[in-house]
């Protein structure tokens, strides 16, 4: 959304934790304006200029809707995910990679060249009991 803030998508991914168990469909959706709306004349929202939360909730999203709707397709879809993320990180950036990674299923291990990600230590990797929030920001 226009004027949207990290703390907007911080908040959006803690209602999305409190969802968690919910039989629900996930649809994020990027902000298009309506040329009869209010907002006419506010930027449109783009795949380019999403930051790693925005992504965080998206695959989180899709995370979801496999488990509950789709447990039969879910192994292919998170490999040829893992066959993607080459491509993916070439085309939506860096800011991908962490949300893509984290939705394959691979544990996060620091690259040699940067001492952005976090290394992979078992209570970090573990999904159970953590929040959305709560494994971003470690």
């Amino acid at each position: 959304m226009p004027g949207e803030t990290e703390e907007d998508v911080l908040a959006t991914l803690e209602l999305f934790d409190r969802l968690k168990g919910s039989v629900v469909f996930y649809v994020p959706l990027l902000f298009v304006p309506l040329e009869e709306a209010i907002l006419r004349s506010a930027v449109r929202s783009s795949l380019e200029r999403m930051s790693e939360l925005h992504w965080e909730f998206l695959l989180g999203c899709w995370d979801r809707n496999l488990r509950t709707w789709a447990e039969d397709i879910n192994a292919i879809v998170r490999l040829a995910s893992f066959f993607a993320l080459p491509y993916m990180r070439h085309i939506h950036g860096a800011g991908i990679t962490r949300s893509l990674v984290r939705f394959i299923g691979l544990p996060l291990v620091k690259p040699a060249r940067s001492a952005s990600w976090k290394k992979c230590e078992p209570d970090y990797c573990a999904q159970k009991g953590r929040t959305t929030l709560e494994r971003y920001l470690q």
